[in-house]
């Protein structure tokens, strides 16, 4: 056992690290890069893919009256949605606050479909064949930087 610790002890006694005037110096440490704020300025395009569906409630009335000529029906469809979009925003400052305003555009691009059957009260309207191919749209939206990677919005 003594040997044992003997040998331990060697062991540590030489692993351990040297201590000499002449060892060289660390190298000084570099600054940390600068690190900016993010920006809202920029534009961008996305795309996007999903699957859409519709519900439609439907009851023929009369013109004349304003009554109900038959039963209210519930009816539907539903397909695949995809969608491409582009945009440019613009970032700038208003005393302290931060804001942006932006122009963006989206097409569409679908295979909706679903069947309108109707109430057979007027002959010839008993059913119908429903499809949405594609539709577009384009906007604006004026935000307020809550703080640099949060930005709350209005778009129309």
């Amino acid at each position: 056992m003594k040997k044992l610790i003997i040998a331990l002890t060697a062991a540590a006694a030489i692993s351990a690290p040297a201590f000499a005037a002449d060892m060289a110096a660390k190298a000084p440490m570099r600054a940390a890069p600068v690190a900016y704020a993010p920006t809202w300025t920029g534009c961008y395009v996305g795309g996007g893919g999903g699957y859409g569906l519709y519900d439609a409630d439907t009851q023929q009335r009369s013109t004349a009256t304003g009554l109900p000529l038959g039963a209210q029906f519930d009816q539907g469809g539903r397909g695949y949605i995809g969608t491409l979009q582009a945009g440019c925003d613009y970032q700038f400052p208003i005393g302290s606050n931060q804001f942006v305003v932006g122009a963006f555009g989206d097409y569409n691009f679908s295979d909706i479909k679903g069947n309108f059957t109707g109430n057979g009260v007027r002959v010839g309207l008993d059913s119908a064949r429903e499809k949405i191919d594609w539709f577009w749209a384009i906007g604006g939206r004026v935000g307020w930087l809550v703080n640099p990677q949060t930005l709350t919005y209005f778009s129309g």
